[in-house]
């Protein structure tokens, strides 16, 4: 029975400019990257992260392309690990406190109004508290005077800030005409008991009273956000996962790159062999006698 001959391997490319663009085509086709990333990842910032190991290891052949290749996805996957873990860090301590935290460390009881406030308390120092106070008793003025077009006019004239929050409330209620004119004579329909300014200035000075609340127990409310917060770390730490992935990952790295310097010094030791055989395979030239003088001056 006939058999084909065998087919001999090129071997493929023999000098080092051959060698490196073979294992950068393997890189660049694009067959690996796609398929290390995820829905929303940058293929451009993984080649980049591969190019910096491309050049720190120069991989020669397809075995160290691919070795390299190897390194990449598991930092890839690392990175991509560690931002998942900040996002979820993030919004778990950026979650506003439930009762049973609350009453865990003693803080029972808070205005609704200073609820915005509670799990931000560093953006207390934004507000001034004379300002927020001044506001909330000329408010509470207007509304014994219905709101005088005058009272109206020196308001908008010493606290603008607060004057202009009033107009944005009732513009989200949908108060087209915004001059004195328009927030006092607007009604909802003929015969109704309030005003749209009278509402929204009630509405108003509700948060202003969570505003001066807030002002007023800024400390405390720093302390008890960062206990919340300290309880909340130590659980998730106790909890995490994450971290048993993050070490099978570390395990997969130097195993690979353990691979990868023993191929290195696999091919060094090939190319020594090379050398040595080729060497040996030259053929010796015969050694030319050396004349001595009697002979060189030697004549017919």
């Amino acid at each position: 029975m006939a058999t084909l001959p065998k087919i001999r391997r090129s071997g493929g490319p023999k000098t080092p400019e051959g060698k490196l663009a073979s294992s950068r085509n393997a890189i660049k086709t694009g067959a690996y990257a796609v398929q290390a990333l995820l829905p929303g990842e940058s293929e451009q910032e993984f080649r980049e992260l591969e190019q910096l190991f491309i050049d720190d290891f120069a991989p020669s052949g397809i075995a160290e392309a691919a070795l390299v290749h190897s390194l990449t996805v598991i930092i890839w996957k690392k990175l991509r690990l560690e931002k998942l873990e900040s996002r979820h860090i993030h919004d778990l301590l950026d979650q506003f406190p439930r009762f049973s935290e609350f009453s865990a460390v003693g803080f029972d009881e808070y205005p609704q109004a200073a609820k915005e406030w509670i799990n931000h308390p560093e953006k207390i120092s934004s507000l001034n508290l004379e300002e927020v106070q001044s506001g909330y008793w000329t408010l509470k003025s207007l509304n014994k005077s219905r709101f005088d077009e005058d009272e109206m006019e020196v308001f908008k004239k010493d606290l603008p800030a607060i004057f202009k929050r009033l107009q944005d409330l009732l513009r989200d209620l949908g108060v087209q005409e915004l001059s004195i004119l328009g927030m006092v004579g607007t009604r909802y329909h003929h015969g109704a008991e309030t005003r749209p300014i009278e509402d929204m200035a009630d509405k108003l000075m509700e948060q202003l009273q969570g505003e001066i609340w807030a002002i007023q127990n800024q400390e405390q409310l720093l302390k008890v956000r960062q206990q919340i917060r300290d309880k909340r770390l130590v659980e998730f730490l106790n909890l995490n996962r994450s971290q048993r992935v993050s070490d099978d990952l570390d395990r997969a790295y130097f195993k690979a790159l353990d691979e990868l310097r023993k191929q290195k010094e696999w091919r060094r030791r090939q190319e020594v062999v090379d050398v040595k055989a080729l060497v040996n395979s030259t053929p010796k030239l015969p050694k030319l006698k050396n004349p001595s003088n009697s002979d060189f001056y030697k004549t017919d």
